[in-house]
C-alpha cells in the first residue's frame, strides 16, 4: 500500500506528542494522567461529525462526568495564584547556590558580602512561569488530544478493511514521526528559556548527548547539570519501559480484545495517579483533596462511559430471564 497515509498519521501523532511533551515540563505528574481523559468528549465530538458515529445516553453521561472530574482537579488553579516568592542572587554565577535554597525572606536577606556587608540575595516574586501558568499548559495537554483523535480517525478512514500487522503500522508511523520532529526542532528551540537559536542547535544537541553519557556541560549559574550522572539510567529505563508498554498493548490487541485493552487503560488511571505521589518518584507531588475527589469522579465517568451500557443490558437481560422462569410452588412436581 502507499506510504503517504503513514506520513499524515506521523504528522498528527508528532504534533500531539510535542504538545504533550511541552506541557509535561510545567505540570505535576498526577495531571499528566488525569487531563488526557479529555480525549473522551473530544473524540466523541470529532468522530460524530467526521465518521457519523452514534453514541448512547450512557456515553454522553460518562463524558460529562469526566469533564466535571477534570474541573474538580483544576479547581485549585482557579482560586489560587500561581506566583510565589523566591530568593535570588544578584550575582548568579557566584552566589546562586547560597541563595536559591532559602525559603524565607529573613534568611534570604541575611546573606551579606563579607567585605561590604551588602546583601547578596534579594527576595522577589517568582515569575518564571508568568508566561506559562499551569492552566495554560493544562489546556495545552488537553488540546493535544485533538491531533491524536484526528490521527485515530484518519487511521480508521485511510486503512479501512486493510489487514496490517500492528508492528508494521507503528514502525512506519514512528519513522515518519522521527523526520517530522526534526522540522519542529527550530520552533521548539525558541520556546526554551533561554531560547535556543538555530545556530546554537548543533552545540546544544552535542551537549545533550554528552549529558546522556553522564558528563554535564553547564557549570555555572542556577541551573547546573547536576543530574547528568543519572541521565543514562533515567533515559534508558524510560525507553525500555515505553517499548515494553507498547509491546504489551500490541499483544493485548492481537491475542485479547479491545474490551480488555479498554479495561486495562481504565485501571491505569488511578494507578498512574497514585504512583506520582510515592516518595521515591522523582519530584513526587502530594495528593490534595481535590486530586482524590477528581480522581474518583473521573473514574466513575470512565467506568460509566466504557461499561455502563453493557452492565445495564446484562442486568436487564438477567432480570427478563428471571421473569421468564416458571415459579415452582412447594409440592409441585417437575
Amino acid at each position: 500500500m502507499p506510504k503517504w497515509p503513514f506520513f499524515i498519521m506521523g504528522i498528527l501523532d508528532c504534533m500531539s506528542s510535542l504538545m504533550g511533551m511541552f506541557a509535561a515540563v510545567y505540570l505535576p505528574g498526577s495531571l499528566l494522567v488525569l487531563l488526557p481523559q479529555a480525549a473522551i468528549p473530544i473524540s466523541m465530538v470529532l468522530s460524530k461529525h467526521m465518521l457519523g458515529e452514534r453514541y448512547s445516553g450512557y456515553h454522553y453521561a460518562g463524558a460529562c462526568v469526566v469533564v466535571i472530574g477534570i474541573i474538580v482537579v483544576l479547581s485549585p488553579e482557579f482560586v489560587t495564584s500561581s506566583f510565589s516568592e523566591v530568593c535570588e542572587a544578584f550575582d548568579e554565577d557566584r552566589d546562586c547556590s547560597v541563595c536559591q535554597d532559602e525559603t524565607s525572606e529573613s534568611t534570604c536577606l541575611g546573606h551579606t558580602d563579607s567585605d561590604t556587608g551588602v546583601s547578596i540575595c534579594e527576595w522577589v516574586r517568582d515569575d518564571s512561569n508568568e508566561d506559562a501558568p499551569i492552566l495554560f499548559w493544562a489546556a495545552m495537554l488537553m488540546l493535544s488530544c485533538i491531533p491524536s483523535t484526528f490521527s485515530n480517525i484518519y487511521k480508521e478512514k485511510a486503512l479501512g478493511e486493510t489487514e496490517l500487522d500492528p508492528v508494521f503500522l507503528n514502525g512506519w508511523i514512528a519513522l515518519f514521526q522521527f523526520f517530522i520532529s526534526l522540522i519542529f526542532v527550530i520552533p521548539a528551540g525558541y520556546t526554551a528559556d533561554p531560547p535556543i537559536y538555530p545556530e546554537d542547535l548543533p552545540q546544544n544537541v552535542f551537549d545533550g548527548l554528552k549529558c546522556y553519557f553522564g558528563a554535564g556541560t553547564v557549570t555555572s549559574g542556577c541551573h547546573l547539570d547536576e543530574n547528568c550522572g543519572e541521565a543514562p539510567i533515567f533515559v534508558n529505563v524510560y525507553v525500555a519501559i515505553n517499548v515494553f508498554y507498547n509491546l504489551l498493548m500490541i499483544l493485548i490487541l492481537k491475542f485479547g480484545s479491545t474490551n480488555i485493552l479498554t479495561l486495562a487503560m481504565t485501571v491505569m488511571v488511578p494507578i498512574g495517579n497514585l504512583a506520582f505521589s510515592l516518595p521515591f518518584m522523582p519530584e513526587a507531588t502530594a495528593m490534595h483533596a481535590t486530586d482524590i475527589i477528581g480522581l474518583g469522579v473521573i473514574m466513575a465517568g470512565l467506568t460509566w462511559y466504557r461499561f455502563g451500557e453493557k452492565l445495564f443490558k446484562r442486568n436487564h437481560t438477567q432480570q427478563e430471564s428471571d421473569l421468564r422462569e416458571p415459579l415452582l410452588l412447594e409440592g409441585d412436581e417437575l
